[in-house]
């Protein structure tokens, strides 16, 4: 998210007719450093008393003016609208509204704004993907020019723009910085490769939509592929529904010998669980049906087929209705079982 500065020029201007005595000092600043920085800056207490005088005098000559702040409504800004704005406000007698909407309204509102005239922010913190549109339009403030030039007065002696992360982001193709990064967050898309491989998945979804089935590079793909495997059958895939799976550990001083691990898998997730030679394994179908696929380290060999009983190991299953097979519920209990199996052997 950035944070997009408008000119002060004519704002000031407007609230000298109209602004109000405000009170503000070090004594409201301190406070804020000892209830919010505290130990949290590499600055000394007297670094810290500083900057904080250096706020008081640069808003000195502006006490009384309003200005007015949006941003979508997520906590980072909501600790800025209720917490930080506040404090500026009583730290430099300059009052500040931090407003909290929808994302979609916070670009109606700039859109609005550019395409009028009216002035209905003082500042908007939006996604720096708006930066060539803010570029192109030249409705916000070059920042570059504005900090070294008429906003010189305003602009920290202390500000260091390598501090922030993602300059690049908010900088236009002329070169100069048009939004400050405020608050950042990496976009991750996670996707199931084996499901958008399968060449039956590819072919049917070719078929239905017209383009071949990949990593959304839009929104429209975005609904089409959702769309698609929204109740879609996989079973040709080999895996489907949802099971209960438990695992114990039944080798001879192992450090977790006797103890026990449950895990919920279904094939929506893709989720496996990796068991080492040595442990029961057992599952519990929670769909009307499913199935499971087992990757094993040899063949099945029926003369060294063995196990505990599935009551026996104090695993909750999650239903009661379980139908236990006859050689499962022959089995021992883990109490009576001679383990084979050795840890490290």
């Amino acid at each position: 998210m950035t944070l997009n500065l408008k000119s002060t020029t004519a704002l000031a201007a407007a609230i000298a007719l109209t602004g109000s005595t405000a009170w503000a000092g070090m004594e409201e600043a301190m406070e804020f450093l000892e209830t919010e920085i505290a130990e949290m800056t590499a600055l000394s207490p007297e670094e810290q008393e500083a900057e904080m005088q250096w706020f008081i005098d640069a808003a000195e000559p502006f006490q009384g003016m309003e200005i007015k702040v949006v941003s979508e409504t997520i906590t980072t800004h909501e600790y800025e609208s209720q917490v930080l704005a506040p404090a500026f406000t009583a730290i430099t007698g300059i009052q500040v509204t931090h407003d909290l909407i929808g994302e979609g309204d916070v670009v109606e509102k700039l859109q609005t704004q550019m395409q009028s005239g009216e002035n209905i922010y003082d500042a908007y913190v939006n996604d720096s993907d708006l930066i060539g549109t803010h570029w192109r339009y030249q409705q916000v403030r070059n920042l570059t020019d504005w900090m070294d030039g008429e906003g010189a007065d305003v602009t920290s002696p202390n500000l260091d723009l390598d501090d922030f992360i993602g300059t690049q982001f908010t900088t236009a193709p002329d070169g100069k910085l048009y939004q400050l990064p405020d608050q950042q967050f990496a976009n991750l898309y996670w996707f199931r490769y084996d499901w958008f491989n399968d060449d039956k998945n590819k072919t049917d979804f070719q078929d239905e939509y017209g383009y071949e089935l990949g990593v959304p590079v839009n929104w429209a793909a975005y609904e089409d592929i959702a769309e698609f495997f929204t109740g879609r059958d996989l079973s040709h895939m080999g895996v489907e529904g949802e099971i209960f799976d438990a695992a114990v550990d039944l080798r001879v001083g192992s450090p977790t010998e006797g103890e026990l691990i449950t895990r919920t898998l279904d094939a929506v997730s893709g989720a496996a669980l990796y068991l080492p030679p040595g442990l029961a394994h057992g599952f519990q179908a929670l769909s009307a049906e499913a199935v499971v696929v087992y990757r094993v380290t040899s063949v099945h060999s029926p003369d060294h087929d063995g196990g505990i009983r599935w009551d026996s190991a104090g695993i909750d299953w999650p239903r009661e209705d379980a139908i236990v097979s006859e050689r499962d519920a022959a089995l021992p209990a883990l109490a009576d079982f001679e383990s084979p199996f050795r840890h490290g052997g």
